[in-house]
């Protein structure tokens, strides 16, 4: 009878092994639970769910999730950069001509070198020229400047009142050295008449006169952000995506640049995989996000993707899974559905996506570290790096993604 007790639990233990195991294997490797934003003081906690809006910057949200979530594990209070701020720096600093194209990788390794300003601040200059623009969102505010000067020479430049306002506004940037908009002068002369004049005038580039119309004031601010070794892969293989994601995502949060489109069909391949991976812009939809969890869903995989699509559900999201947040309570919900959990209670803080299309589908991985910076600034695991302004077919592996 004793025997037969034993023999009953060792059956039953052996049950319960298979049922954990069995899945990691389909997988093909270790798929143990992570969840890095419902994990006890947790930095997300403290970290928004951004939306870009209108604005194409979706690298530069995921760089800004990154570097919070190391200085706020380390000791920070709070957030201390601003995803705007971070993107037209870095698109002003490489004198590109567009917002809606950038690199987590490439804004990380160069942030170090930056300038930072308070997100107050950006967030306040921000607020300002939207309400001035009678824009609803800050984000779409950029978006339509960055729109603006992609076609400047199409716009009225010919009128007098904004001839009038751009000298005054001129000679203020130069005896005073400060912002060169009001909200005052937004009204009265308006962005389409203006940019042109004030870009030609001081030969700037489109993100260089982003930088100095929405934050002059920042010159008041002289603090540099601090970045550690960064650890980044452009992955020529399936198994290459897979095993550096894995192994970064032990130890924290991890950027990925991948083919968005899977949102839309989980279930086809959009990367082609050779001695140098390529994609198509159109059907791919690149994209960047933060890779914040893992967990075995109906025994697969499953990835959490923080997006910077705000925190809504999107039309077509019934096929997927969510983790959810209760609004007034603050409690998470691990398997939220549209149906389940509707927004006007829950927000939603990630969606869980199947691994094995998320890998078949992933360009680049960046990872922050917690070792110091070396002189190189750059862990590298794959080729040498380049910097290219727009995508290359087949891709460099300093990729640059385009928003959506």
């Amino acid at each position: 009878m004793h025997m037969g007790q034993t023999d009953s639990k060792l059956f039953l233990r052996k049950i319960i092994f298979s049922l954990i195991l069995v899945p990691n294997l389909l997988w093909g490797r270790e798929c143990s639970t992570l969840n890095y934003v419902t994990a006890k003081n947790s930095p997300f906690q403290k970290i928004p769910v951004y939306s870009q809006g209108y604005s194409g910057l979706c690298y530069a949200f995921a760089a800004s999730q990154l570097l919070d979530y190391h200085y706020i594990k380390n000791g920070a209070p709070s957030v201390q950069t601003h995803p705007i701020w971070l993107g037209i720096n870095y698109a002003a600093t490489l004198n590109k001509s567009e917002l809606g194209s950038g690199s987590i990788f490439l804004l990380l390794n160069q942030s170090h070198e930056l300038k930072n300003c308070s997100p107050e601040t950006i967030q306040k200059a921000l607020t300002q020229y939207a309400k001035a623009a009678k824009l609803k969102d800050t984000e779409d505010l950029v978006g339509f400047l960055d729109d603006y000067f992609k076609n400047y020479s199409q716009l009225d430049s010919g009128m007098e009142k904004s001839m009038r306002v751009f000298e005054g506004l001129r000679k203020t940037a130069t005896e005073t050295k400060k912002e060169f908009f009001t909200a005052e002068c937004l009204q009265s002369g308006g962005f389409a008449s203006l940019a042109p004049f004030l870009e030609m005038a001081n030969e700037l580039s489109s993100t260089s006169f982003l930088k100095a119309l929405l934050f002059g004031r920042c010159e008041k601010e002289n603090k540099k952000l601090t970045v550690p070794e960064l650890n980044h892969l452009q992955a020529n293989t399936d198994e290459e995506a897979q095993d550096h994601l894995d192994r970064n995502l032990k130890n924290g949060p991890v950027g990925l640049g991948y083919c968005s489109a899977i949102h839309e069909n989980p279930n086809l391949r959009y990367l082609k995989r050779n001695s140098n991976p390529s994609y198509n812009p159109s059907t791919c939809k690149p994209h960047a996000v933060v890779v914040t969890g893992r967990k075995v869903i109906d025994g697969q995989c499953h990835y959490l993707i923080r997006n910077s699509w705000g925190d809504i559900y999107r039309e077509g999201d019934q096929k997927f899974t969510f983790l959810c947040k209760d609004r007034s309570s603050g409690e998470y919900f691990e398997n939220c559905t549209i149906k389940t959990h509707p927004n006007s209670k829950y927000s939603v803080e990630g969606i869980w996506m199947k691994a094995d299309s998320v890998v078949q589908n992933t360009i680049t991985t960046t990872a922050i570290t917690n070792q110091p910076r070396p002189q190189t600034g750059i862990s590298i695991e794959s080729r040498s790096l380049t910097q290219p302004e727009t995508i290359t077919k087949p891709v460099s592996s300093g990729i640059v993604i385009e928003s959506r």
